[in-house]
């Protein structure tokens, strides 16, 4: 579901451009992280890893996606959602599991 919800969001983000964007990105983001822990909240650090994961990959995929705002479309939307991808899947083991597991990490991507 990742990736629709990194999708979805670049289709907000050219909707919003110019129009308070990082404030309504910044809101969506805090949003979306803080409905992902509490579908998680019984997990404990697991949930918390969600939520900061999640985030930190939402925030990585906007910035990415406005950096890459004079491209084509398809192009913006998979070098952002990979780079988003990459970064949810670093954060979330590292946090949940307390230390860098690289093969995770690898296999989650």
């Amino acid at each position: 579901m990742i990736g629709l919800d990194f999708s979805l969001r670049d289709k907000l983000h050219e909707k919003w451009l110019g129009k308070n964007l990082f404030l309504k990105m910044s809101i969506l983001i805090f949003v979306a992280s803080t409905i992902s822990y509490f579908f998680n909240l019984s997990s404990g650090q697991i949930a918390f890893a969600s939520m900061i994961a999640f985030a930190c990959g939402m925030a990585i995929d906007t910035i990415f996606y406005h950096l890459l705002k004079n491209k084509k479309w398809i192009y913006k939307t998979n070098l952002s959602n990979s780079v988003g991808a990459l970064t949810d899947s670093f954060v979330f083991p590292t946090i949940a599991f307390g230390f860098f597991m690289p093969e995770i990490v690898l296999f989650q991507f």
